[in-house]
C-alpha cells in the first residue's frame, strides 16, 4: 500500500512586465505518469491557496501558465500535515514568521491538548503595496482539511476565529496577497491564559512587549447575573493612526457573545450583559503594529 500524504498547495504570481488584461494565470497539478490532478488560478500579481488535497508518495509537476504575453516570477509551496515555520502556545505568546522573499506563505502550528474552546488572532506587518487586498488566515487540522479561515487587512491585527477544537495538532496557514514579505503573527488563546480578574471591579492590566501582539483576560461568573465591563489602554509604542482597540467576549464554548472598541489611549463601558454562571474571556487586539496596557475588568451591577 503507497503512502498517503494531505498537502496544501498555494501558488504566487508577480507579474514583470506585460499585461494580463484581467485573465489569471493557471496553476496545473500531473503526476509522473502525466495525468493532471488539480487545476487551479490566481489573479496576476496575487498569491492564494491552490487547492488541498490528499496523494500518495511519488513525484509531481506543477505547470503554471500565464494568461499571455508576460514575463514574472511564479512560485509554489507545499505545506503537508503539521508543517510549520514556528509554534504557538495556547497562553496567546505570540508566535510569529519573517518572511525575505516576495509572497511567501508562512505556516503556524499548535497543539490542543483536550477539547475546549479556543480564539485564534492574527496580525501582519507589510513591506510592500498589498494594492487594497488582504492577508489570509486559514487554519487546518492535522489530516489538512480546513476548518476555518479569515482575512485581516495589511498591516492590522484582529480576532480571525473561536471555535472548539478536538485534541490534537492544527495548522494556521498564511497567505500574503501579493508580492510582499513581512512579519506575519498567530496568537492561540485557550484554556491556558493566565491573566484572571474578579468581579469587584479591581483592574487586571495586561501588558504587550511584542508589536500587534494581543492579550486576553479571564473571568467566571459563578451564578447568573448582570455584568459590566470596562476597558482602556495605554499605548507604549507605535501609532494606531486613529484606529481603535477592540474588546471581544468570548463564553467557555468559544461563542463570541459581545465585541467593542475604544479609542487608542482611551478608557470607556464596554458593555453590560446578564451572564449565566461559567467562565468568560475578553480578547484585546490592537488595531496594528502597537504596544500597549489594557485592562478589563468586570464588575457587579
Amino acid at each position: 500500500m503507497p503512502t498517503w500524504h494531505r498537502l496544501v498547495i498555494a501558488g504566487a504570481a508577480s507579474i514583470a512586465s506585460g499585461d494580463c488584461n484581467y485573465l489569471s494565470m493557471k496553476f496545473y497539478l500531473y503526476d509522473h505518469s502525466g495525468n493532471q490532478l488539480k487545476s487551479g488560478s490566481l489573479s496576476c500579481g496575487t498569491a492564494g491557496v491552490l487547492y488541498g488535497m490528499t496523494l500518495p508518495a511519488g513525484n509531481y509537476t506543477m505547470l503554471i501558465a500565464p494568461p499571455g504575453p508576460v514575463t514574472g516570477t511564479y512560485g509554489v509551496q507545499l505545506f503537508g500535515g503539521g508543517a510549520s515555520m514556528a509554534s504557538a502556545a495556547l497562553d496567546g505568546t505570540p508566535a510569529s514568521v519573517t518572511t525575505s522573499t516576495a509572497s511567501q506563505s508562512v505556516a503556524v502550528a499548535f497543539t490542543v491538548p483536550a477539547s475546549q474552546a479556543v480564539t485564534i488572532t492574527g496580525s501582519s506587518v507589510i513591506t510592500g503595496d498589498c494594492k487594497y487586498a488582504s492577508v489570509k488566515f486559514s487554519l487546518y487540522d492535522r489530516s489538512g482539511a480546513q476548518l476555518k479561515s479569515g482575512s485581516l487587512s495589511c498591516g492590522a491585527a484582529g480576532v480571525l476565529y473561536g471555535t472548539t477544537l478536538a485534541a490534537g495538532s492544527y495548522t494556521v496557514l498564511v497567505v500574503p496577497p501579493g508580492p510582499v514579505t513581512g512579519t506575519y503573527g498567530v496568537q492561540v488563546f485557550g484554556a491556558a491564559i493566565p491573566a484572571t480578574a474578579a468581579l469587584d471591579g479591581t483592574p487586571k492590566a495586561v501588558t504587550t512587549t511584542v508589536a500587534s501582539q494581543a492579550a486576553a483576560v479571564r473571568f467566571t461568573v459563578p451564578s447568573s447575573q448582570a455584568v459590566t465591563l470596562s476597558g482602556y489602554s495605554t499605548i507604549a509604542t507605535g501609532d494606531c493612526n486613529y484606529a481603535s482597540v477592540k474588546f471581544y467576549l468570548y463564553d467557555g464554548s468559544g461563542n463570541q457573545v459581545k465585541s467593542q472598541s475604544v479609542s487608542c489611549g482611551a478608557a470607556g463601558v464596554l458593555y453590560g450583559a446578564t451572564l449565566a454562571a461559567g467562565s468568560y474571556t475578553v480578547v484585546i487586539v490592537p488595531p496594528g503594529p502597537v504596544t500597549v496596557s489594557r485592562r478589563a475588568p468586570a464588575s457587579r451591577r
